[in-house]
């Protein structure tokens, strides 16, 4: 039987389920803030080569869009809350056992360790939901979630360089998988144990994949991938020119550039909670384009003004800070676009799709900062948004007005996954 509520009306659990996937996206983006801090000092320390630096700096997004594209598939056959629930459980077993570890062998398996347990929560969170959630309250819920990040970005930079004059990074690291053991039975309990298929079934993943290759590429929202790809690639363009603009041009000490990641944090925090779930009303496709457009003139018109400190951290806080506008409203189209029964699957590769452009952003903005100045790839950076923002207009794939949830099944107990047969789910 369907409900037959107006969207208006909640849907039970939404609060256990934002505050259960704010904490797994608290602790990813706190301890990534910890290991961003962290290893660079193992190398002032001459613990680690300039070499061994960037291999561990790297191979942690490498392995979370690895397990990433594995995890969506995996989660759309024998349901999401296991996969969480066990990416909860070998994160807490990876950051734990840093303590362990002596050498930089060592501490390059537990990095590709943490990174691929990182890879099963990153994008299954948003899926979740939208397993829950129609598209007005889905919105909400995902800001929420996301929350997670801003909050453990805004403290977790300036945190971790302050923790890091009292221990080592191998101890903290200890302390934060101790963290996320403590968070496994809150998860636990908020999700729900009905979540989607509940076996494995060999027929049914077979026909999965036959769907797949048959049909489901066909609806996936290519302009949307290129989109965000590119977005994400600019934003990590801006992170490490202003960054080493900061450090090497102004001569600050990590410590003294924290408070800019702090008021960054902290804005979009307030975004989040406060004004993305209420401007979802305006329609996807210009909530998209007011976001990237006044990124990229803000970045643009503020670049060349930007002669001391102070103006950076301003403009760094609210270019980056805008970003909280348009990410629920990526993961709300990914979800909502394609076949429902391979939305673990888009979203997973929606994730990995974004590493690569913060990897392939972080390795430009390095290069093009030391060849152009930190002016010009701001520029840049902005001139591809503002780009990016325009081409919205001409694509259908990002146009989901928030009141089309007409479309949408409903289940008497919202908040609650429907118990499917895995033998018809994917007929």
């Amino acid at each position: 039987m369907l409900n037959t509520s107006k969207d208006s009306e909640p849907q039970r659990g939404a609060t256990s389920v934002s505050l259960s996937f704010l904490a797994t996206t608290f602790v990813l983006s706190v301890q990534n803030s910890f290991s961003l801090v962290g290893i660079p000092v193992l190398h002032e320390q001459r613990l680690i080569s300039e070499a061994q630096l960037g291999y561990l700096l790297g191979c942690y997004p490498l392995a979370t869009a690895i397990v990433a594209l594995v995890a969506g598939p995996l989660s759309d056959l024998i349901g999401r809350r296991k996969l969480i629930l066990f990416g909860y459980a070998t994160l807490s077993a990876a950051l734990t056992l840093h303590i362990f570890a002596h050498s930089f062998a060592d501490l390059l398996l537990l990095r590709l360790w943490a990174g691929g347990s990182s890879g099963m929560l990153v994008g299954l969170p948003s899926a979740y939901a939208s397993d829950c959630f129609r598209t007005p309250k889905l919105h909400r819920v995902i800001s929420r979630i996301l929350c997670g990040y801003a909050i453990g970005h805004t403290i977790g930079f300036p945190l971790g360089v302050f923790l890091l004059d009292i221990v080592s990074f191998n101890t903290l690291s200890f302390f934060t998988g101790m963290l996320c053991l403590l968070a496994i039975p809150f998860v636990s309990r908020a999700l729900k144990p009905n979540s989607q298929p509940t076996s494995f079934e060999s027929q049914a993943a077979l026909s999965y994949f036959r769907k797949l290759i048959s049909t489901g590429f066909h609806h996936f929202p290519a302009p949307l991938f290129g989109l965000s790809f590119l977005t994400f690639f600019a934003s990590s363009m801006i992170y490490v020119s202003a960054t080493l603009w900061l450090l090497r041009e102004f001569t600050l000490s990590p410590s003294e550039i924290a408070p800019m990641f702090l008021l960054s944090g902290l804005l979009q925090t307030l975004l989040f909670l406060f004004a993305t779930p209420r401007l979802n009303s305006f329609g996807t496709r210009n909530l998209l384009m007011i976001s990237l457009v006044l990124q990229g003139f803000t970045l643009i018109a503020g670049a060349p003004l930007a002669n001391s400190s102070v103006t950076v951290f301003i403009l760094f806080s609210i270019v980056t800070g805008f970003t909280a506008l348009r990410i629920p409203t990526w993961h709300v189209l990914v979800t909502n676009h394609g076949i429902p029964s391979q939305k673990g699957m888009r979203m997973s590769l929606f994730q990995a799709i974004n590493m690569l452009g913060k990897s392939v952003g972080t390795l430009c903005g390095s290069l093009g900062y030391s060849l152009y100045g930190a002016p010009f790839i701001l520029i840049l950076s902005g001139c591809l948004l503002s780009l990016c923002g325009i081409s919205t207009l001409a694509s259908k794939t990002i146009d989901l007005p928030s009141n089309s949830s007409n479309t949408w099944k409903i289940r008497d107990n919202p908040g609650t996954p429907v118990k499917t047969s895995l033998s018809q789910a994917w007929k």
